[in-house]
Order: C-alpha cells, then sequence, then structure tokens
C-alpha cells in the first residue's frame, strides 16, 4: 500500500526575483576567536563541527551573501542560509 501523493506544480505560478549567480558566495572566510568576534550572546549561527575542528557562521552576514565556502575538519563544504 503506498502513501505517495502525487502533487503537480505549475512553474508558472513562480518568477525569478534574482538573475542566476546574483548573490556571490564567501569563498575566503576570516574567523576571530569567541572572544574576539562581539558577538551577541542570543545571535544565531550555523554551527559546523567536523573531525574535531569547529566553526561558527553567524547569521547577519548571511543575509547578504547566503553561502560561505570553506573547509573544516579538512572536508570541503558549502554553509548556506
Amino acid at each position: 500500500m503506498s502513501y505517495r501523493k502525487e502533487i503537480r506544480v505549475d512553474l508558472g505560478q513562480y518568477r525569478q526575483l534574482l538573475p542566476r549567480d546574483a548573490i556571490n558566495p564567501i569563498y575566503e572566510p576570516r574567523f576571530l576567536s569567541a572572544e574576539d568576534a562581539g558577538l551577541d550572546p542570543g545571535e544565531l549561527v550555523i554551527g559546523v563541527e567536523l573531525n574535531g575542528e569547529s566553526k561558527a557562521y553567524p547569521i547577519g552576514p548571511l543575509v547578504r551573501r547566503e553561502m560561505v565556502n570553506d573547509t573544516v575538519g579538512g572536508v570541503p563544504i558549502l554553509v548556506t542560509w
């Protein structure tokens, strides 16, 4: 017995607001220590921990840039908001 329901989407009801590649990713992020970052204790961040290395990406800058290409713990990652 299948519980899947087919859903059809009319792509004509959507429009592209920005041209392709209009928002440039951050390719070489720079980091500060937690003490020096000056973040509000309630500020949202995206946290990543891989192979013993941890990094935090504040949401504030990601509102404008949306993507960060980085390497954490030797693994290439894409952080997106």
